[in-house]
């Protein structure tokens, strides 16, 4: 028993003792970074040398940084809590609380070692570059037409031709407003334009050929006119009520607009001599046009495009010597359009 009493003895004397020594000292930090303010940046285990300087104020878990993402202005920030290893939030912060303080320590503000800061470009990043445009975005709307053509006017083409068929193929450009309730509309197109002719209307026509016969009238009636032509227009498109971008809206809506411009374009004539039943003189020649125009279209979204259809009725002038004296004309267009909006 009295071993026993003496071993309780001797290691409460240990345990006493160890209650009483000094705490071991702690694993030196490397020099740290810190603003005027005494904030510190950055702290770590030193591989080496001798303890620096004390840190004012002193290093503790409560005022070691964490190392997370990029603080944004009036969000929840997460901060070192009282025992290490844990986090706790702090409320939103302003955007002073983001601003980096000179340096003293010869590193470019904000480029310290185991921090985000934010960019100054990020601050304000809806106004880098300024407004571009109209503020809208861009369409594109490709389509094709087709319809009857009703030439009239003074001269034989216009008086010969019965009414024939236009088509017309075409990608507008559509530069829309900020609310996409309208769009300016660049309209680049192809078309093809046929009508066929009457024996009833005669025309005097001049022949080419051998040197003997140059001079020579024949009597002549219009078989047919064909022409092909590029046209440039522009216009203004409108939409009922909501935005007519595609992703803009999900359900049918009108839209409708005006436009105008020029074509250039080639074609020819094949008339029908009286005298040579199986024979026909050609005449081939350039021309230009001048229209006006207006459409009605039902517009469909489809997701990632939206699906176009409705009428167009058009007014155009000819210009051309399809007929030496008299090969100017007017025509109405009734179009059928259909096209993709995308």
């Amino acid at each position: 028993m009295s071993r026993f009493k003496k071993f309780l003895a001797a290691a409460g004397g240990v345990m006493l003792a160890a209650s009483v020594a000094p705490a071991q000292s702690p694993v030196f930090g490397e020099p740290s970074l810190g603003f005027p303010n005494g904030k510190v940046v950055s702290a770590g285990p030193s591989l080496g040398g001798n303890p620096p300087a004390a840190l004012t104020p002193p290093v503790s878990a409560t005022t070691l940084p964490v190392m997370s993402a990029m603080p944004v202005p009036g969000q929840p920030t997460y901060t070192t809590g009282p025992t290490p290893g844990t986090a706790m939030m702090s409320g939103p912060i302003s955007e002073s609380q983001l601003t980096v303080p000179p340096s003293t320590t010869g590193l470019v503000p904000g480029a310290v070692p185991g921090t985000w800061v934010q960019s100054p470009l990020m601050a304000n990043a809806t106004d880098c570059c300024g407004p571009v445009g109209a503020h809208g975005p861009i369409g594109w709307e490709t389509y094709i037409r087709s319809g009857p053509s009703i030439p009239f006017g003074r001269g034989l083409l216009a008086d010969a031709m019965n009414t024939g068929w236009m088509t017309s193929i075409g990608s507008k450009s559509l530069f829309f407003d900020r609310d996409g309730t309208a769009a300016w509309v660049l309209d680049p197109h192809l078309t093809m334009t046929y009508n066929n002719g009457g024996p009833d209307k005669l025309g005097f026509l001049r022949r080419v050929g051998t040197s003997g016969r140059n001079g020579v009238e024949d009597i002549v009636t219009v078989r047919n006119v064909l022409r092909y032509s590029v046209g440039l227009g522009g216009g203004r498109d409108w939409y009922s009520n909501l935005p007519g971008f595609v992703g803009g809206r999900w359900d049918a809506f009108y839209s409708y607009g005006v436009d105008g411009g020029g074509r250039w374009g080639t074609g020819h004539v094949d008339y029908q001599p009286i005298t040579d039943p199986d024979g026909y003189r050609r005449v081939h020649d350039v021309f230009g046009q001048t229209y006006v125009g207006a459409h009605y279209n039902l517009n469909i979204p489809m997701g990632g495009w939206t699906f176009v259809t409705g009428g167009r009725v058009e007014v155009g002038y000819t210009f051309s010597d399809l007929y030496p004296t008299g090969g100017s004309f007017w025509e109405v267009n009734f179009l059928f359009n259909v096209g993709v909006r995308y």
